[in-house]
């Protein structure tokens, strides 16, 4: 089983998950896994799901 490697430093700021930036860098990091994890060069979109659970918060459920 391959691991992905340690992140060499947190980001800049928070993420704010309402904007098309921070799921671009999310679906980014989860082909690239993807990738690592298969050993592939192209993978299949199934690894990203639309299953991600909601959020509790009240301001991002508006």
């Amino acid at each position: 089983m391959k691991f992905l490697p340690p992140v060499k430093k947190p980001p800049p700021e928070p993420l704010d998950m309402r904007s098309a930036s921070a799921w671009a860098a999310i679906i980014g990091a989860v082909i690239e896994a993807e990738r690592i994890r298969t050993g592939k060069e192209k993978v299949d979109s199934s690894c990203i799901s639309d299953s991600i659970a909601p959020t509790e918060r009240s301001d991002v459920n508006k």
